[in-house]
């Protein structure tokens, strides 16, 4: 996520009459929010959504030491005031951090930070010199949330939003447009929600981009009242050292997981949830993936290094097509879900 302020930020909205389409950039991503067959108030309901958008990229991004995370990160034990929004996405957080047993676990900044991951990627010196020596102290993750006085102590560890914070936003921009159309689309990145039965009447066709790029999917799914999330190390991967570096943190070593996985994709009705059910599956690894989810009961799917698809049993009914493998390629295009409706 970065911290570019909205001024910045090009929109641009399509009116036809049973499409409604909003464009912008957000959290370094593109975003896109449409409503079919949309109400009277759908455009002032697509502006709320992008300015809750910007209203969580400039409170939770780790790029800007003035913004309301790194305000908390800095103070570590002490109360912080933080936005209203920057609290709960801190508390969602900590849930899935409980709910996980501690899979998810946010607390990897420094560690980003040791491997030169410390600005946005398009400033980032991608060809680190020497591997850092990164030592994790494995305790317990106690943050205290005072609700009332919008306050939050986050602990002597600092914590990354990055992706449960646009997962957050996906399904706070689904909830604000919900009620005004037919159907609706909300795109960020690898992250997306959708309501509606979408404009063929038969659900949103997700396509799952192979992590090797080219225009041949992984997967297909077609769902309707759910939302989509992926991590992929596709496009976030860099050079330390030698030694090929990404951003999915093992929390375990506070380095970056060796896992036998180039992406995973998880379906759930929450935006932010899926996400995290993302990074859990990643770190599970190759052998233990298929087990975790199928014991969860979570659609997902996933891409090995050997360019394998695998997919859990929840997965069979959401899915259109299936690849049993992808082509491996060297390409630059960022990984994503792309609809196709």
């Amino acid at each position: 996520m970065t911290g570019l302020p909205s001024a910045t930020v090009a929109t641009h909205v399509d009116v036809e009459p049973a499409d409604l389409t909003m464009t912008f950039t957000a959290m370094a991503s593109a975003v896109t929010l449409r409503i079919l067959d949309p109400g009277q108030q759908a455009i002032q309901a697509m502006e709320s959504a992008r300015e809750m958008f910007h209203t969580i990229e400039r409170t939770c991004t780790r790029f800007d030491p003035e913004s309301d995370l790194m305000r908390a990160n800095a103070n570590a034990r002490r109360w912080t005031r933080v936005d209203p929004s920057c609290l709960v996405v801190l508390r969602q957080a900590f849930e899935a951090y409980r709910n996980t047993a501690g899979a998810f676990d946010p607390r990897t900044l420094e560690s980003l930070r040791l491997l030169g991951y410390d600005r946005s990627w398009e400033l980032m010196n991608t060809h680190g010199q020497s591997v850092p020596n990164i030592k994790v102290r494995r305790r317990a993750w106690r943050p205290s949330f005072d609700d009332a006085r919008s306050r939050v102590r986050i602990g002597p560890r600092p914590v990354d939003l990055g992706g449960i914070g646009k997962g957050f936003a996906v399904a706070s921009a689904m909830g604000i447009l919900a009620a005004h159309g037919r159907s609706i689309l909300v795109e960020a990145g690898g992250d997306l929600a959708v309501r509606g039965s979408g404009p063929n009447s038969a659900g949103w066709r997700v396509q799952i981009e192979s992590p090797f790029g080219g225009d041949r999917p992984a997967a297909v799914w077609e769902v309707t009242d759910t939302a989509v999330a992926t991590s992929s190390i596709r496009r976030h991967h860099w050079q330390v050292g030698g030694q090929q570096a990404h951003h999915l943190i093992d929390p375990r070593t506070g380095l970056p997981a060796q896992s036998g996985l180039l992406s995973v994709t998880a379906v759930h009705p929450d935006a932010a949830t899926a996400e995290v059910w993302t990074k859990v599956g990643f770190l599970a690894g190759r052998s233990d993936i298929r087990t975790m989810f199928d014991q969860q009961g979570i659609p997902a799917v996933w891409v090995t290094e050997d360019a394998r698809v695998g997919y859990s049993k929840a997965a069979a009914p959401l899915l259109a097509w299936k690849a049993s493998r992808v082509e491996p390629r060297h390409e630059t295009s960022r990984d994503r879900n792309r609809v196709n409706g």
